[in-house]
């Protein structure tokens, strides 16, 4: 897609806060505005997912891959491990600090 998606939703953010301006001072509800904006949101986010799947899909045929066991249960399941990695990205871009007990159960958790 051309529009980045922070550029979209901050779009879809202002036209939905006019359409609700609009409603308080005039008493229309802008349905046809409101439509239009659900419409290209559903059409957009479809172009969204189809282009993101194929970046993942080519991804997988260009990268060599080794299969790596994982004990989903010890990780807490999908979940735990997306978390832990999120937690562990978020701690390495700066963006979350740790105290010690909490850096350990982490490196626990990963082994």
């Amino acid at each position: 897609s051309e529009v980045k998606i922070e550029d979209f939703l901050a779009m879809a953010w202002a036209l939905n806060n006019m359409a609700e301006l609009g409603k308080e001072f005039c008493g229309s509800e802008s349905r046809v505005l409101v439509n239009i904006l659900q419409d290209k949101s559903k059409e957009y986010f479809h172009n969204f997912h189809c282009e993101s799947f194929q970046l993942i899909r080519d991804m997988l045929e260009a990268e060599s891959w080794q299969s790596v066991p994982i004990d989903l249960a010890a990780s807490g399941g999908i979940l735990g491990i997306i978390k832990t990695t999120l937690v562990r990205d978020a701690a390495r871009s700066g963006k979350i600090y740790f105290n010690s007990s909490s850096a350990a159960a982490i490196k626990a958790q990963n082994g």
